[in-house]
């Protein structure tokens, strides 16, 4: 053990759910195994703004304000000062606490953090959700000393030493849910807007609803969430629409909604996909076009696996969907390979190859 350095780990890691909650698997995973090391999360915006709330966050957490480093003149003028507000934040951070580790999962409050920690020596570990690099990992692939990713092809563009397939952590909450009997004998449809919501597709989502007959919706039961700020806009939309639907604006524990389910249907980021593939559930995915396209990648190795269907926006239409969902609907043993397929795509032991990733770090630097 080095004296020098406390004992502590300080997480980089967006606000929204596709950063955070993989990064909180890690944390829970490392602390299970460490419990005298403290860990510190440091995120872009207020605790306000996570998905759950600060008061139901399990660890310190600091903020690190950031302006966007997209847009016009005036607004990059704005991220560079930002970046060198957050530069100095950071290393004041590191000099108050003196971490043995950090570990960066994407978004741009990142960046500072991964760059510093290298400029300081620490060792340094990131860890990208997704099939392609966001632009933030992207750019830190350089710096990091290891680079842990969710999709075994995402190594091809990583030198050999510093790659390492890990697979996406999931919360031990999800292993822990139990798939209980069925309440009823309906097709049990999951709607997922995303944890900052996604209006387009509740809109749309709904109107396939709508379209479908009064006999199809018959067999249909909808958990559909809605994203927090959405919710009171998607009760509209079912407004006299007769169908077995519950309504949730966000959960923290969308593995309850899971085990009800036969279907899903949402965007293709990296958190839905291994989540409705550890549950091994069929499901369509609608990839947002947006952060770099991303998602349209995911979506493209799904559905090259046999395990999702998928719709890209531009292609997205009511038609198209209440083609797709009347299919699921009236044919649901045709799912069953689907389901499979998406079962395979999942690795139980993702959270803890990844905590295996940062002790290999803490003992080569001989802090472990």
């Amino acid at each position: 053990m080095n004296p020098s350095k406390a004992k502590t780990i300080i997480i980089f890691s967006g606000h929204t759910g596709g950063h955070l909650f993989p990064a909180l698997s890690f944390a829970d995973e490392f602390k299970h195994r460490h419990p005298e090391f403290e860990i510190i999360f440091v995120g872009g915006r207020s605790e306000a703004a996570l998905p759950f709330g600060w008061q139901a966050f399990p660890y310190k957490y600091r903020v690190i304000d950031m302006a966007p480093w997209k847009g016009g003149l005036l607004k990059r003028f704005r991220f560079q000062l930002s970046f060198l507000g957050a530069w100095r934040d950071v290393l004041r951070l590191f000099r108050e606490v003196n971490p043995s580790l950090v570990v960066g999962f994407g978004a741009l409050v990142s960046v500072p953090g991964v760059l510093a920690a290298r400029f300081r020596k620490i060792p340094t570990l990131i860890h990208e959700q997704n099939l392609k690099f966001g632009k933030a990992n992207k750019l830190l692939c350089s710096f990091a000393e290891l680079v842990a990713v969710s999709f075994k092809e995402t190594l091809s563009g990583l030198p050999e030493a510093k790659g390492v397939w890990t697979g996406y952590p999931l919360r031990q909450s999800f292993f822990k849910a139990r798939i209980p009997g069925r309440g009823n004998s309906r097709f049990n449809l999951l709607i997922l807007g995303g944890s900052q919501g996604a209006k387009r597709l509740n809109c749309i989502v709904v109107r396939a609803l709508r379209g479908l007959s009064d006999e199809e919706r018959e067999k249909i039961a909808v958990i559909h969430i809605t994203g927090r700020n959405n919710l009171e806009e998607a009760e509209s939309f079912y407004s006299g629409l007769a169908i077995d639907r519950k309504l949730i604006g966000f959960t923290d524990e969308i593995e309850e909604f899971y085990t009800q389910s036969d279907f899903v249907v949402g965007r293709a980021g990296a958190g839905t996909i291994f989540e409705a593939a550890y549950f091994g559930l069929a499901a369509l995915f609608i990839p947002y076009p947006g952060a770099g396209n991303h998602q349209k990648d995911n979506a493209g190795f799904i559905a090259a696996h046999g395990a999702g269907m998928v719709i890209t926006e531009d292609k997205l239409s009511e038609e198209a969907l209440i083609s797709l969902l009347r299919s699921a609907i009236n044919n649901p043993s045709g799912l069953n390979a689907m389901k499979e397929s998406a079962r395979k795509l999942f690795h139980h032991d993702s959270g803890e190859r990844l905590t295996n990733a940062a002790e290999r770090l803490l003992k080569t630097s001989c802090v472990s």
